[in-house]
């Protein structure tokens, strides 16, 4: 996970389509108690994200993971992907929300205080997330189970300035 959080430059950001998401769900899948269940909807025609396809599917496993860890009881874990509002639309490619929540929406921001309850894996996944551009917003639903909404940066806003930065001569003797 910590190697992951490397946002590499010359990786290819992920052109969306289901595939990524669909790994990532089938893991969870197979990573959660019989109790669960696992659904994913996605709206064709997301833009590429400037997050690898290995970045985005260890975002959906890890946030899905601690959403079902939050619940009460274990349900239905639901993974959603949709086109951003007309007003985002030319930052960001999509809006992802991951959910342990019985109920469709969320009624409440959650303190950044889960940051040290959920220990480095949220930390980590952030960094993923806010190094590529987007943005990771913590709510909870009535039966307060955590939703996480993840706004997904276009691949065509990767920050020029970043496509030329070398190495410096101390992390060169590390590789």
């Amino acid at each position: 996970l910590l190697e992951l959080s490397k946002y590499e430059l010359s990786s290819q950001p992920a052109a969306l389509g289901e595939e990524h998401i669909e790994n990532a769900a089938e893991s969870l899948r197979n990573s959660l108690s019989s109790g669960w269940s696992v659904s994913l909807s996605a709206e064709d025609e997301i833009p590429a994200v400037t997050l690898t396809g290995i970045q985005l599917e260890e975002i959906v496993l890890h946030l899905g993971l601690l959403a079902a860890d939050s619940a009460k009881i274990p349900g239905q874990l639901k993974i959603r992907l949709v086109l951003p509002p007309e007003d985002i639309s030319k930052r960001f490619a999509g809006i992802l929300s991951i959910s342990a929540s019985a109920y469709e929406s969320a009624t409440e921001k959650v303190s950044e205080d889960i940051s040290r309850q959920s220990g480095v894996i949220l930390s980590v996944v952030r960094s993923f997330i806010e190094e590529a551009g987007g943005a990771l917003e913590y709510l909870s639903g009535p039966d307060k189970a955590l939703i996480f909404k993840i706004s997904l940066p276009r691949a065509s806003f990767i920050r020029q300035e970043e496509k030329n930065i070398a190495l410096s001569d101390e992390l060169r003797t590390y590789v």
